[in-house]
């Protein structure tokens, strides 16, 4: 599993542990999926670059798909007054 090392609040190294011996790297942090990197900051169970969040490509899709229905309620609403003429 992919792990990076944090050393207050950067991250300094990625590196691959097990599971089972994550314990002996003080600082070690589980990444998932998140492409955290040396440089990137790390606060409240969150990785970030550039002062903005990065998401695994999961998280990123939902947000997308979030955008997306939004825009999806919005056109059909648009769309049904001006059926109605309004």
């Amino acid at each position: 599993m992919k792990y990076a090392l944090i050393d207050g609040g950067a991250v300094v190294n990625v590196i691959v542990l097990s599971d089972r011996n994550a314990q002996e790297f003080p600082g070690a942090v589980k990444t998932g999926d998140v492409p955290a990197a040396i440089g990137d900051s790390y606060s409240g169970g969150l990785f970030f670059r550039g002062g903005e969040a990065l998401l695994s490509p999961l998280d990123a899709a939902h947000l997308i798909i979030a955008a997306l229905d939004a825009e999806i309620i919005d056109l059909t609403y648009q769309n049904i007054m001006l059926e109605m003429g309004m």
